[in-house]
């Protein structure tokens, strides 16, 4: 999907959101093996609690906006 993005901008959104995920995922997995000290950064799509899940909801609209002004 970033190697179709119409533009820039829309290759550095794509690529911010992905990093997002990305990190969120990483610090909670250091943390459940003992690498990091366990901190309050929630699990994409799993945590409970309303606001993360908000951001994570508007952030794959976001993607999936771009992904539709992609023309084949």
């Amino acid at each position: 999907m970033i190697r179709l993005s119409p533009d820039k901008l829309s290759k550095l959104i794509v690529i911010g959101i992905f990093a997002f995920f990305n990190l969120q995922f990483i610090i909670n997995l250091a943390g459940m093996t003992g690498l990091f000290p366990i901190v309050g950064v929630p699990l994409p799509f799993l945590s409970y609690g309303g606001s993360n899940l908000l951001i994570s909801f508007a952030l794959i609209g976001i993607m999936m906006n771009i992904e539709r002004r992609i023309k084949v």
